[in-house]
């Protein structure tokens, strides 16, 4: 492989664990295998680890005011995010588009 999964080993003892454990890893692999296609298709020079680093940069806040109404702001992409996600073929993320990560996990903040 010419790149390194970083991150702790992972011990599990039960079948079932071993098995689910395998296939997040195979899923991983895939997934990184079509970013890394979609950026050489798109003429990118970018690797995929680039596009992750980039992508971690947006940061999604959801705000509930004190008449339960729930507010939602997304980090502003800049140029390079919106090229990214254009090369890789998916929609530019809004504020509007984006659903919350958990929705029961919505610190209320009065306004």
């Amino acid at each position: 492989m010419d790149y390194v999964f970083q991150g702790q080993g992972q011990y599990h003892r039960l079948p079932k664990r071993i098995r689910a454990h395998a296939l997040v890893c195979f899923l991983a692999l895939i997934l990184h295998r079509v970013l890394r296609m979609r950026l050489k298709a798109s003429h990118r020079q970018e690797s995929p680890a680039r596009l992750l680093e980039q992508l971690r940069r947006i940061q999604q806040q959801t705000a509930q005011t004190g008449d339960g109404q729930l507010l939602r702001g997304l980090t502003e992409l800049g140029a390079a995010q919106k090229e990214l996600f254009t090369a890789i073929g998916l929609p530019v993320p809004t504020p509007d588009g984006v659903a919350p990560s958990n929705p029961e996990v919505t610190a209320p903040v009065s306004l």
